[in-house]
């Protein structure tokens, strides 16, 4: 099973993304406050495929 790299944190504008350390979703963080959001494999599957969406639209953009 492929385990998550929880080094790796996705920052911007006060606000950081990164796995949770078992690979069952998404820590949402600002400031002192942290969220966990817990995900389905196919619900990672739809926010990878919206991240990518989002990427080939600012790049259509720009």
């Amino acid at each position: 099973m492929m385990e998550a790299d929880t080094s790796l944190t996705i920052k911007g504008d006060g606000v950081a993304l990164a796995p949770d350390t078992n690979s069952h979703g998404l820590i949402a963080s600002q400031g002192d406050t942290s969220i966990n959001i817990p995900l389905a494999p196919s619900q990672m599957l739809t926010v990878a495929a919206w991240l990518v969406d989002m990427a080939a639209e600012n790049e259509r953009t720009h």
